[in-house]
């Protein structure tokens, strides 16, 4: 069964719980932690963020909530890099970063919570079905602004489309990049699929690469957007 390219990071966090520690799948929810104390069976002091990408960027969601993470508590973003191959991806490299409060730093700079708040609220002022070129241009202005006078490494994604959506996104852009000025926030870095000296899943079956199709209208969407 050939399953929508969505689906993979979910696939991935249900076997990082089977396979690592040991406890059942759950269905997707908005969790603010993929593994929580008590379920980590490794190490019941750190909670885990799952993520997965194929280019050099992870998505990291609602801004927001990554930016009011308690980063003086023991968490860790775990990345699962894939190369796509026909309907197989195939797991090449595994990150464990270091979600501390130098991380939040280098990732928010000088950024206050109030500025991303007033993003966040003129995204979510624009009338359903009301967009036009205005509200684009000010809110595509205003990411990149708030990306530029902060110093810091995050991106800051308006998902706006002409109807209802109306969310503000990050990623971590240029990701190798990232990686090599802040060695220090990089607990792990393997090759050979191991997780935790657990040998992890390579091959997973049943995804195909998503396919793009062109509108008619402006793309507003996440992937357009990165600032």
């Amino acid at each position: 069964m050939i399953r929508r390219s969505q689906e993979f990071g979910f696939h991935i966090e249900n076997l990082v719980r089977t396979v690592i520690h040991k406890i059942l799948i759950k269905k997707n929810d908005t969790s603010i932690h993929d593994i929580s104390k008590e379920e980590n069976a490794l190490d019941p002091t750190e909670t885990q963020s799952i993520k997965t990408r194929k280019g050099n960027y992870i998505d990291c969601g609602d801004v927001l909530r990554l930016f009011d993470y308690n980063y003086k508590e023991k968490h860790t973003m775990i990345v699962f890099c894939y190369n796509q191959e026909t309907s197989k991806r195939v797991i090449n490299r595994i990150l464990e970063l270091n979600m501390n409060e130098e991380f939040k730093k280098v990732l928010f700079g000088t950024v206050k919570r109030e500025d991303i708040e007033n993003l966040d609220k003129y995204i979510k002022s624009i009338p359903m079905n009301g967009r036009t070129k205005t509200h684009s241009n000010t809110y595509k202005s205003m990411a990149k602004t708030l990306k530029e006078s902060s110093n810091g490494w995050i991106s800051y994604a308006p998902k706006v489309d002409s109807k209802c959506q109306r969310r503000l996104q990050c990623s971590i852009r240029n990701l190798d990049e990232f990686l090599e000025k802040n060695p220090s926030l990089v607990l792990s870095d393997t090759r050979d699929c191991m997780l935790r000296n657990i040998s992890f899943p390579k091959e997973h079956e049943g995804f195909e690469q998503r396919v793009r199709h062109k509108k008619q209208e402006l793309d507003l969407s996440l992937s357009s957007l990165q600032i």
